[in-house]
Protein backbone atom coordinates (compact mmCIF):
# COMPACT_ATOMS: atom_id res chain seq x y z
CA UNK A 1 0.00 0.00 0.00
CA UNK A 2 1.51 3.33 -1.09
CA UNK A 3 -0.62 5.62 1.00
CA UNK A 4 -3.54 5.22 3.38
CA UNK A 5 -6.04 6.07 0.63
CA UNK A 6 -4.45 4.99 -2.68
CA UNK A 7 -6.80 4.85 -5.69
CA UNK A 8 -8.22 1.39 -6.27
CA UNK A 9 -7.67 0.25 -2.69
CA UNK A 10 -10.19 0.14 0.14
CA UNK A 11 -10.38 3.35 2.10
CA UNK A 12 -8.25 3.10 5.24
CA UNK A 13 -8.97 5.21 8.28
CA UNK A 14 -6.03 7.32 9.37
CA UNK A 15 -4.95 8.63 12.67
CA UNK A 16 -4.81 6.37 15.70
CA UNK A 17 -1.87 6.97 18.01
CA UNK A 18 -0.84 4.47 20.66
CA UNK A 19 1.35 5.89 23.38
CA UNK A 20 4.11 3.93 25.04
CA UNK A 21 6.78 4.93 27.50
CA UNK A 22 10.35 3.66 27.67
CA UNK A 23 11.10 0.51 29.61
CA UNK A 24 13.25 2.34 32.17
CA UNK A 25 10.21 4.51 33.07
CA UNK A 26 7.74 1.65 33.45
CA UNK A 27 7.87 1.29 37.23
CA UNK A 28 7.36 5.04 37.68
CA UNK A 29 4.56 4.92 35.11
CA UNK A 30 2.69 2.39 37.24
CA UNK A 31 2.23 5.12 39.86
CA UNK A 32 1.00 7.62 37.25
CA UNK A 33 -1.23 5.29 35.19
CA UNK A 34 -3.30 2.94 37.33
CA UNK A 35 -4.07 0.50 34.50
CA UNK A 36 -0.41 -0.51 34.28
CA UNK A 37 -0.60 -2.27 37.64
CA UNK A 38 -2.49 -5.08 35.91
CA UNK A 39 0.49 -6.03 33.74
CA UNK A 40 3.16 -8.45 34.87
CA UNK A 41 6.03 -6.40 33.43
CA UNK A 42 6.98 -3.96 30.69
CA UNK A 43 7.06 -6.63 27.96
CA UNK A 44 3.57 -7.78 28.93
CA UNK A 45 2.27 -4.21 28.65
CA UNK A 46 4.14 -3.56 25.39
CA UNK A 47 2.66 -6.74 23.91
CA UNK A 48 -0.76 -5.41 24.82
CA UNK A 49 -0.06 -2.10 23.07
CA UNK A 50 1.24 -3.92 19.98
CA UNK A 51 -1.86 -6.09 20.06
CA UNK A 52 -4.00 -2.96 20.05
CA UNK A 53 -2.08 -1.70 17.03
CA UNK A 54 -2.58 -5.04 15.26
CA UNK A 55 -6.29 -5.09 16.07
CA UNK A 56 -6.73 -1.57 14.73
CA UNK A 57 -4.85 -2.53 11.55
CA UNK A 58 -7.28 -5.41 11.01
CA UNK A 59 -10.08 -2.83 11.27
CA UNK A 60 -8.30 -0.73 8.59
CA UNK A 61 -7.15 1.91 11.04
CA UNK A 62 -3.62 3.17 10.52
CA UNK A 63 -2.26 3.10 14.08
CA UNK A 64 1.21 4.29 15.02
CA UNK A 65 3.06 3.55 18.25
CA UNK A 66 4.70 6.68 19.62
CA UNK A 67 7.20 6.66 22.49
CA UNK A 68 6.70 9.55 24.90
CA UNK A 69 8.56 10.67 27.98
CA UNK A 70 6.81 10.07 31.25
CA UNK A 71 7.99 13.33 32.82
CA UNK A 72 5.66 15.54 30.73
CA UNK A 73 2.58 13.33 30.89
CA UNK A 74 1.60 14.09 34.52
CA UNK A 75 1.97 17.82 33.80
CA UNK A 76 -0.08 17.69 30.59
CA UNK A 77 -2.88 15.48 31.90
CA UNK A 78 -4.57 17.97 34.27
CA UNK A 79 -4.31 20.70 31.64
CA UNK A 80 -6.09 18.44 29.17
CA UNK A 81 -8.65 17.38 31.78
CA UNK A 82 -8.07 13.67 31.28
CA UNK A 83 -7.94 10.72 33.64
CA UNK A 84 -4.60 9.02 34.37
CA UNK A 85 -5.15 6.08 32.02
CA UNK A 86 -3.89 4.52 28.81
CA UNK A 87 -6.42 6.44 26.74
CA UNK A 88 -4.94 9.70 28.05
CA UNK A 89 -1.44 8.38 27.28
CA UNK A 90 -2.60 7.79 23.70
CA UNK A 91 -3.97 11.34 23.49
CA UNK A 92 -0.70 12.71 24.90
CA UNK A 93 1.27 10.68 22.33
CA UNK A 94 -0.92 12.11 19.58
CA UNK A 95 -0.16 15.65 20.72
CA UNK A 96 3.56 14.86 21.04
CA UNK A 97 3.61 13.35 17.55
CA UNK A 98 1.90 16.42 16.09
CA UNK A 99 4.36 18.76 17.78
CA UNK A 100 7.38 16.72 16.71
CA UNK A 101 6.13 16.54 13.13
CA UNK A 102 5.27 20.22 12.81
CA UNK A 103 7.32 22.25 10.41
CA UNK A 104 9.52 24.90 11.91
CA UNK A 105 7.27 27.94 12.32
CA UNK A 106 7.99 31.01 10.28
CA UNK A 107 6.48 34.32 11.22
CA UNK A 108 8.24 36.17 8.41
CA UNK A 109 9.36 35.20 4.90
CA UNK A 110 12.96 33.95 4.50
CA UNK A 111 14.06 37.26 2.98
CA UNK A 112 12.52 39.22 5.84
CA UNK A 113 15.41 41.65 6.24
CA UNK A 114 14.80 43.11 2.81
CA UNK A 115 11.05 43.42 3.47
CA UNK A 116 11.37 44.96 6.92
CA UNK A 117 14.52 47.06 6.72
CA UNK A 118 15.06 47.68 3.04
CA UNK A 119 18.36 47.13 1.33
CA UNK A 120 21.51 48.40 2.97
CA UNK A 121 19.96 49.11 6.37
CA UNK A 122 21.04 47.50 9.60
CA UNK A 123 19.07 46.86 12.72
CA UNK A 124 20.15 46.18 16.25
CA UNK A 125 18.14 43.43 17.90
CA UNK A 126 17.78 43.27 21.65
CA UNK A 127 16.27 40.58 23.79
CA UNK A 128 13.94 41.09 26.68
Amino acid sequence: MNSPNSPGEPKRLVGATIGVIAEHEFERARAAISELAGYHDYEDWLDSRRGLQFGLAIADVDAKIVVVGLSSFPEWRPLAGTSPDERALDAFASVAQAVRGAAEPRALPPDRDRHILGRGREAKLTTC
